[in-house]
């Protein structure tokens, strides 16, 4: 779980007005699994294709191709959730409650920024980024400072190729390891 509890309350379907295409119910049910599956860190097991489907039509979202493609641009890794979440955080939630899910933006963008999700997505972020950069300084350390340098006499020797016998022969071999 990534901070404070985003899907605590559940929403209520009376927090919503229904569309001409989908329910008071629906709204509620997208609103709830999204911020459930935001408050896990976006586990693929909850990457189900209703999901799916109801955002790459919400927060301004594009489709990325396909449900596949839309994982992979915002869910594979720390930096893609840091994109998704300013992404949602940057939108407008344009529309009519009674035309649009645009009532369940206004929520969702709400216990995101009460919860202070992308603080804490951008922390992990950043300790992320500074655990690897340590782990680099401590291999290059380790390779220019805690270990000697080779000396030329342990590195291995080319032994050059024989001689070529008789006139037009060629040698058997190239150089080699002595």
């Amino acid at each position: 779980m990534i901070g404070p509890r985003l899907s605590v309350p559940p929403l209520a379907a009376a927090a919503f007005a229904p569309t001409r295409w989908s329910t008071a119910e629906d709204k509620a049910a997208f609103a709830n699994a999204l911020l459930r599956f935001l408050e896990a860190d976006c586990p693929r097991a909850q990457w189900r294709k209703p999901l799916y489907q109801r955002l790459s039509l919400s927060f301004g979202m594009i489709a990325h191709y396909d449900a596949a493609g839309f994982w992979a641009h915002y869910f594979e890794d720390r930096a893609g959730k840091v994109a998704f979440l300013r992404d949602v955080l940057a939108d407008g939630c344009w529309g009519s409650p009674e035309h649009t899910f645009c009532d369940v933006e206004r929520e969702v963008i709400r216990r995101l920024r009460r919860c202070r999700t992308l603080d804490a997505h951008l922390a992990l972020l950043a300790a992320g980024r500074e655990a690897a950069e340590r782990a680099e300084l401590a291999r290059l350390r380790a390779k220019y400072d805690g270990v000697p340098p080779r000396r030329t006499a342990d590195l291995p020797a080319l032994r050059p190729p024989p001689p070529a016998r008789g006139r037009g022969a060629k040698p058997d071999a190239g150089p080699m390891l002595l």
